[in-house]
């Protein structure tokens, strides 16, 4: 098999005993990991490792759109975000009552050299234009972007991130195809 950049990522998924419990998604040729879990196993003493997941990251808050949808309308609401230490921000988020709506998020973090402030801005605004310009999402929030990195910078966040991002958005059944 020939493997060409445009290929689909090639991926790893760390089950819990209960399906119920957080998932993991790595990959073989990208330094990021992808958590998806249910907004109430956030909070102190959950499943969620401090150690790891307390870092700078992006995020996506997953739940029911605010209406039910017609025919062609959303089927659920994102609303991305980016924080210096995602567990801390989304325990934040659990307890926020005009987030009640929230039920799963998705988490990203660098797992080799980390990310930087910029980043998480710049992967934030590109994940808000995603949740924007999809058919079945409910965009929630401001389009915060970061454009103060330089452009070889912002071009390895596309190629080394995004489309990992998006694939697991895919497979958790968050559907990103773009309006028509």
């Amino acid at each position: 098999m020939t493997v060409t950049a445009s290929d689909p990522p090639v991926g790893v998924a760390r089950f819990a005993a209960a399906a119920s419990e957080p998932t993991a998604f790595q990959f073989i040729d990208a330094t990021v990991e992808v958590l998806v879990t249910r907004m109430s196993l956030v909070g102190q003493g959950g499943p969620i490792a401090p150690e790891v997941w307390g870092v700078p990251g992006v995020y996506v808050l997953l739940g029911l759109p605010s209406a039910l949808p017609a025919q062609t309308g959303p089927i659920l609401r994102g609303r991305p975000g980016h924080t210096g230490d995602l567990l801390q921000r989304l325990r934040q988020h659990a307890v926020d009552a005009d987030l009640a709506w929230a039920w799963r998020a998705l988490l990203v973090r660098d797992t080799g050299r980390g990310f930087n402030t910029a980043q998480t801005g710049y992967l934030e605004g590109r994940l808000h234009d995603l949740c924007a310009a999809a058919a079945a999402i409910e965009h929630v929030g401001r389009a915060d972007h970061d454009e103060t990195l330089p452009v070889w910078e912002r071009d390895e966040l596309e190629r080394r991130y995004l489309p990992y991002i998006q694939a697991v958005l895919e497979l958790v059944g968050v559907p990103t195809d773009p309006l028509p």
